[in-house]
């Protein structure tokens, strides 16, 4: 692993505001959309598709859109923004572009912003070693992008060693706050000395987190003097559809802000979105007693600090292009004032109950509008205007060299109206923070089932072993959880475990399994908005038996041919079958609102399912007749043992349901 000195932090982008002079024009008709051109990029893999340049830029005058694929835009401008003190000078590094600052450049600090090596490198999760991408990334690695050092030789390889990837798309670029002076001629002040390392990732998902794109902001201190008191912010303009709607809150047990729409949009119409940014690990401060996390992803996996802490959401702050009392930031102690929270342009403490409605005295003001707008309590925005907002973490030390990891997301979920979407992007941030915790780790895959076959006259008899997908509980994937819940048994009509061979169907189902739970029927919702039901409900398998005797065994018998209108088996004719085991994902499920069964649910991801090969197995009837199941045999020469009896049930007509003892003697 490449090493460096490192302090991490961690933000989640939902939605911000600020302004100075306003610059927004109509850029209805700008619709170009290239996924990479060396400056600029787009993170498209997903619901959602996010304008990018390398100089810190998001949204790229109203150039991104929510869904992906359409020409509706959630976003005007975003960007990250920082302030602190060199020497009890205070200095900033804002890139705000619709407020006209712009204090960021590509590259290094005191490099050529023009260099040919200053553009966005990218990785995807389906590359691989030796692969054009990895092989760029030395490019990226020799200005600062970080790698898995596979052999530890403290150099790059890209036949061996793998890019920082974190979701199934990464972009990576550089830039610093070394612009010349006659840029900045908003703040005015001298530059900070920072580099800021990005990574951009997101995954390629239809569920929450397919409403999601991370920004990792690796901040280093690339200047010779320590900063001070540095705070950072996630800066957004977010126009959801028209741009005078929008009303914005915060959530601070979720340390997210956000902008909704209270009705109707003109472009959206009935559902207009939400959009927020909340930080799921923020900077990394000293604090005697607890405990810092630094989350690197699968690859470079988590540092533990103790006796640090990670900082939350320390203000949420709002501001209007237009504005009296809260201005767009003219200079550098406005700036100041908005990212440490709670105080107007002069540096006074805001008086809530001047703002919309619900606020009072005890209203902590750091925290603009933090009420519920779902259920109308709490202090609320009532204003729908073209809302600019910043969510702030710190202060927080940086000393010469150091780097702190900021990471952002970006987070935009549409609902049935426009507050649902704000309850979903409270649910999806809730799920996001849950993934991030688990350092985007993805289940293992299900375990095959031991499967063995016995044959008879005109018959065939699976035994099943599926002890270890019984106990396959609870094991982690991106969001939420997966469970074993059944088994699924296949007949195919060739060799093949394919749907079909030679457009000739190939597989049909002749047998389910499920656990006798709070589960029942299981849907899915298709791309063209069809649901459609991928499971019925069984409820054969005893889980509290199984779970007694400590493994799970059953036996299914196949008397008739799936493929020949159930006519009774061939003797000396092969026949092949796979048993696939599956598990779900509750988190990942909710319940069915067409059927309105209580125990019905829609899963998001679909079944969690084994492979097929893996279950594979092929058998001819008529042959065996009297060869019992292969088994291990034990050979001991004395003292008791250890064992376990499986039942075959051969006549289940003769089964009296009395009680029966099986006696072992010599």
């Amino acid at each position: 692993m490449k090493k460096v000195n490192i302090v991490l932090a961690f933000l989640f982008i939902f939605s911000i505001s600020i302004g100075s002079k306003d610059i927004k024009n109509n850029t209805k008709a700008k619709l170009g959309k290239v996924t990479v051109t060396g400056h600029t990029a787009r993170m498209d893999i997903n619901n959602i598709d996010l304008a990018l340049t390398n100089d810190g830029q998001t949204g790229n005058d109203s150039d991104s859109f929510y869904p992906n694929g359409s020409d509706l835009r959630f976003l005007f401008s975003g960007g990250v923004a920082l302030s602190g003190y060199v020497d009890g000078d205070l200095r900033t590094a804002w890139m705000v572009p619709a407020s006209r600052i712009q204090e960021m450049q590509p590259g290094n600090l005191g490099s050529d912003p023009d260099a040919p090596e200053y553009v966005f490198y990218t990785v995807n999760s389906s590359d691989s070693l030796g692969s054009e991408n990895y092989n760029k990334w030395a490019d990226a690695v020799a200005i600062g992008a970080d790698y898995y050092d596979a052999d530890g030789d403290g150099s790059y390889d890209p036949n061996i060693d793998t890019p920082d990837i974190i979701g199934d798309r990464t972009f990576w670029c550089v830039y610093n706050d070394s612009v010349p002076a006659s840029i900045r001629d908003v703040f005015n002040t001298q530059a900070l000395g920072l580099e800021v390392r990005q990574s951009i990732w997101a995954f390629e998902k239809s569920d929450a987190l397919g409403d999601v794109v991370f920004i990792r902001y690796s901040v280093v201190n690339a200047s010779e003097n320590d900063i001070d008191d540095l705070i950072i912010s996630g800066w957004t303009d977010p126009d959801l559809g028209g741009a005078t709607d929008d009303l914005i809150g915060c959530d601070t047990t979720l340390n997210i802000g956000y902008a909704y729409n209270f009705q109707d949009d003109a472009d959206y119409g009935t559902n207009p979105p939400a959009f927020g940014i909340g930080f799921i690990q923020g900077p990394i401060v000293d604090a005697p007693g607890d405990t810092a996390y630094n989350f690197g992803g699968p690859l470079l996996g988590v540092d533990t600090l103790y006796d640090k802490k990670n900082l939350p959401l320390t203000s949420f702050m709002t501001y209007e292009s237009g504005g009296n009392i809260i201005p767009n930031p003219l200079n550098k102690e406005i700036a100041r004032y908005y990212q440490e929270g709670g105080l107007d342009a002069e540096g006074e403490p805001i008086i809530a109950s001047d703002w919309g409605i619900g606020g009072d005295s005890h209203s902590d003001v750091r925290y603009f509008f933090s009420g519920d707008p779902v259920t109308q309590t709490g202090w609320l925005d009532t204003n729908p205007a073209d809302k600019r907002f910043l969510v702030n973490s710190g202060p927080f030390q940086l000393k010469a060299g150091e780097r702190q990891d900021i990471v952002m997301a970006y987070i935009v979920t549409q609902g049935e109206d426009a507050l649902d979407s704000v309850t979903k992007l409270k649910e999806t941030s809730a799920l996001v923070q849950s993934s991030f915790d688990n350092n985007f780790q993805v289940a293992p895959p299900m375990p095959a089932a031991e499967v063995t076959a016995r044959n008879g006259d005109k018959k065939i008899e699976l035994r099943i072993d599926f002890t270890e997908n019984f106990n396959f509980r609870n094991k982690q994937d991106l969001l939420g959880a997966i469970d074993f819940e059944g088994l699924a048994i296949y007949q195919f009509n060739s060799p093949s475990t394919a749907d079909e061979v030679n457009g000739i169907e190939n597989t049909k189902l002749i047998g389910q399994y499920d656990l006798s739970n709070d589960i029942g029927d299981l849907f899915e919702d298709l791309e063209n908005g069809e649901r459609v039901k991928i499971w019925s409900k069984q409820g054969n398998l005893n889980g509290a038996d199984l779970h007694e005797a400590d493994v799970a065994v059953i036996n299914f018998s196949i008397s008739t041919d799936a493929f020949n209108n159930n006519a009774a088996l061939v003797n000396g004719k092969p026949y092949y079958f796979a048993v696939v085991p599956f598990g779900i994902n509750r988190v990942q499920s909710f319940n069915n609102e067409i059927t309105r069964t209580a125990d019905d649910y829609v899963l998001k991801d679909g079944l969690f399912m084994g492979d097929r090969e893996s279950g594979f197995i092929s058998a001819v009837a008529g042959t065996n007749v009297f060869t019992p199941y292969n088994s291990a045999q034990a050979e001991k020469t004395g003292g008791s043992s250890q064992g376990s009896v499986f039942i075959d049930v051969v006549e289940h007509d003769q089964v009296s349901g009395d009680e029966y003892e099986i006696t072992f003697f010599d």
